[in-house]
C-alpha cells in the first residue's frame, strides 16, 4: 500500500469511529501510548484529526517497571513524543511485580489492573469523556481466539467494541478503540510513513503470557491451515455483535414463560 494510501486508511478509520460516538468540539480524550507501533499510529491520527473534530487532547503513559532501563526509556520517549506534538501529558510509574505479590495473580492481570486503575485516574483528574486504546483487527482476533480456548460464551464472541463502558477504582469511562478497523501490519507501515521509530517491548516476545502465546504459536499454527484465520475470527466477532442483540431479545421474550 502507498504511503498516501496507508495514512488514508488509518486516519479513515480513526475518523469513522469518531464520528460513529459523536465527538464534539469540547470532547476531551485521555489517548493511552506505550510507545509501540499500534499505539503511536493512534497517537499520530488522533493529533491529525483534533482540529478537525475540535477535541483536546491529553498523553497518558504507564511505566510498568518490568524491564528496567528500556522501561524508563520507553517512558522518556513517549514524553518526548508528546511534547513535539505540544499534547500535555501524565505519565506515571507503577511496581507491577510488587502488585502481583499482593494480589496472587498473574503479571499480566497485575499489569493490565494497575494500567486501567492509572487511566482511571488521568480520566477523573482531566476531566475526559474518552480513553482511547491502540487495539487494532490483530488484537481483537487474539482477543476472540482467547475467549473461545477460556469457553466465552455468545457474548464473550463479540471480541471488544469499537466503544465499551468501564470501571475501575471506581471511575466510569468510555473506552474508544479507533483502530478496530486497521492490522498490525498497517500500523507498522504507517508509522514507517511518518518516519517514526517505535518502541519495541521484548516482553511481546515472552511467551509467559497467554497472549502472546495465542500471537506466537497457537495463530501461526492456524495460518498453515487457513492463512486468513485472522480475518475470520474478526468476522465472528462482527457476525456475534450483530446478532447477539436479536438472540437476547428473544431469549427475554419467552424466558419467563420456561420452567425448567
Amino acid at each position: 500500500m502507498s504511503q498516501s494510501k496507508i495514512r488514508y486508511k488509518v486516519q479513515r478509520e480513526t475518523r469513522n469511529v469518531l464520528r460513529r460516538v459523536g465527538m464534539t468540539t469540547g470532547s476531551r480524550l485521555v489517548v493511552a501510548v506505550s510507545g509501540g507501533q499500534d499505539s503511536l499510529a493512534l497517537l499520530y491520527a488522533l493529533h491529525d484529526l483534533a482540529a478537525e473534530f475540535g477535541f483536546e487532547l491529553h498523553g497518558a503513559h504507564v511505566n510498568h517497571s518490568l524491564r528496567g532501563a528500556d522501561s524508563e526509556a520507553d517512558a522518556a520517549f513517549v514524553g518526548q513524543t508528546f511534547q513535539s506534538l505540544d499534547i500535555p501529558y501524565t505519565v506515571e510509574q507503577a511496581d507491577v511485580s510488587a502488585f502481583r505479590e499482593t494480589q496472587k495473580i498473574s503479571l499480566e492481570d497485575a499489569a493490565r489492573q494497575l494500567r486501567y486503575d492509572f487511566f482511571a485516574r488521568v480520566v477523573e483528574q482531566q476531566g475526559a469523556d474518552f480513553v482511547a486504546l491502540g487495539h487494532t483487527s490483530d488484537d481483537q482476533a487474539e482477543t476472540v481466539l482467547l475467549r473461545v480456548i477460556r469457553g466465552a460464551g455468545l457474548a464473550g464472541l463479540r471480541g471488544m467494541d469499537f466503544l465499551s463502558d468501564a470501571e475501575f477504582s471506581g471511575v466510569r469511562m468510555k473506552l474508544l478503540r479507533p483502530l478496530l478497523g486497521v492490522s498490525r501490519l498497517e500500523t507498522a507501515e504507517f508509522c514507517r510513513t511518518l518516519g517514526l521509530q517505535p518502541r519495541l517491548d521484548e516482553s511481546n516476545l515472552s511467551t509467559e503470557f497467554s497472549r502472546n502465546r495465542v500471537r506466537l504459536e497457537i495463530l501461526p499454527q492456524m495460518e498453515a491451515i487457513n492463512p486468513a484465520v485472522k480475518d475470520s475470527l474478526v468476522r465472528l466477532s462482527h457476525s456475534m455483535a450483530r446478532d447477539y442483540p436479536y438472540l437476547e431479545s428473544q431469549v427475554d421474550r419467552v424466558k419467563e414463560s420456561v420452567t425448567f
